[in-house]
């Protein structure tokens, strides 16, 4: 799951910046980077997010069978 998340925010990354090279009228594109900012802002907290309940669940869980 979360190496798809990680996958994710590359793809998103990979595309803002194709669609920076190849749009012409970058002025009016500036709406849309500003929505990729913020899936990414979004993307990344739920990456750590889930990294934290990873390690959380994963340390409980070896405490209590030692």
């Amino acid at each position: 799951m979360q190496f798809a998340l990680c996958l994710l925010i590359l793809a998103i990354g990979v595309l803002t910046l194709s669609l920076e090279i190849s749009l012409d009228n970058y002025d009016d594109y500036d709406d849309y980077e500003d929505a990729f900012e913020w899936i990414l802002a979004l993307l990344i907290h739920v990456n750590f997010l889930l990294a934290w309940w990873g390690w959380r669940t994963t340390t409980h869980s070896s405490a209590s069978q030692g």
